[in-house]
């Protein structure tokens, strides 16, 4: 998991500029304020790690605001490469999300090719794009953990903020790691994930 976080600091980072989105039923953010007003970034972790990211989630904890709260969607911030351009049509790829416990059990597992939810399906050529995934009805108390593979389809957006919830899950090791990138000289910033879920 070191070596990650140690390649990823080597990535170049893309700026983004995202509007927001409004997801279904009663909405917890992953952030705090609005994202128009935010300096974002995205990552693929596919691009970063090679094969190992197959197994390697961008996670956010999410706390349920009462006893079995029904989460209906999941909305991932996140660009697949399109631009406008004939040449930056994106390839398809699979993209894999879990729904986990407070305990990491699996509550629900949903993979589908990211075309459909991405920006070239739309012919909307902006570097972020929200991602509204539905989901059937789903249970959760107390926390709850959204876990997203990008498989090198989508670069998940982030931000740079020293309050998060964010974290890397390996699936092979069942372990959360916060989510921090190395800004040189053995420093690391926490990044945040951009997801919301929308539920009653």
């Amino acid at each position: 998991m070191i070596a990650i976080l140690l390649i990823i600091g080597v990535l170049s980072l893309i700026a983004i500029s995202p509007g927001e989105t409004a997801a279904k039923g009663e909405i917890l953010k992953s952030y705090q304020g609005n994202l128009s007003e935010k300096t974002l970034r995205n990552i693929s972790m596919y691009q970063v790690v090679g094969p190992v990211a197959e197994t390697i989630a961008d996670t956010v904890k999410f706390e349920a605001p009462r006893p079995n709260w029904n989460l209906k969607n999941v909305t991932i911030y996140g660009w697949d490469g399109y631009s406008g351009t004939s040449d930056t049509i994106p390839t398809r790829g699979l993209m894999v999300l879990e729904v986990r416990d407070k305990n990491l059990d699996l509550l629900y597992k949903f993979s589908d090719i990211q075309t459909p939810y991405t920006s070239y399906i739309f012919n909307i050529s902006s570097v972020l794009f929200p991602l509204l995934i539905d989901l059937p009805e789903i249970p959760v108390s107390d926390e709850f953990y959204i876990c997203f593979y990008d498989r090198g389809v989508v670069s998940v957006g982030f931000e740079l903020n020293n309050s998060t919830n964010s974290y890397f899950y390996d699936y092979r090791a069942r372990m959360l790691v916060p989510a921090k990138l190395p800004t040189g000289a053995n420093n690391t910033t926490p990044v945040q994930w951009l997801m919301t879920v929308g539920g009653s």
